[in-house]
């Protein structure tokens, strides 16, 4: 029999044993960490099937700023890997990102429209470019965690000096 005491209940007859509530909590905690592509956005799962998706600030510096960036519509749905959005630099280099989950887009940050520098200077927070309704949540299980993505090194032997444009 569970004793209570006010509205504590005992530890043993809690519903989750402790180490299923660690399970719990660490599935949370990995669900909202950023996650990474090899084309270096990053998507943060923020509910049960909404995320925030944007370029990493390694891709700025290793690219130049950004001068130009066409976002996907408003309730447009994409594949896993189907080109979703373009950004230009000032070198003139465009790079076609690929979306990172499957879903439908819900929010584009128009912020960026009136602050163009936005992308440039918080491109992993305020510059962060749409929201996307992920319809496999699990699809990001592929992507890199934070320490994977900190040691990524882009593969040289992909880069074509033929292409005209960057694909991402």
């Amino acid at each position: 029999m569970c004793r209570s005491i006010g509205r504590i209940v005992s530890p043993v007859c809690g519903r989750l044993p402790v180490q299923g509530a660690s399970r719990a909590r660490l599935h949370w905690r990995r669900a909202l960490s950023k996650h990474y592509t090899k084309n270096h956005e990053w998507i943060v799962l923020e509910s049960d099937d909404v995320a925030v998706v944007g370029i990493t600030e390694r891709l700025v510096l290793e690219n130049g700023r950004i001068a130009y960036i066409e976002l996907p519509d408003v309730g447009a749905e994409y594949e896993l890997d189907e080109p979703i959005a373009v950004l230009e630099t000032n070198a003139g280099v465009e790079l076609t990102y690929r979306s990172p989950a499957t879903g439908e887009v819900v929010e584009v940050n128009t912020d960026l429209e009136d602050e163009e520098t936005l992308i440039n200077s918080s491109p992993e927070t305020d510059g962060w470019l749409f929201r996307i309704r992920v319809e496999f949540p699990t699809e990001l299980e592929s992507l890199m965690d934070e320490g994977e993505y900190e040691f990524y090194e882009d593969d040289e032997d992909d880069d074509d000096p033929e292409d005209d444009d960057d694909e991402y």
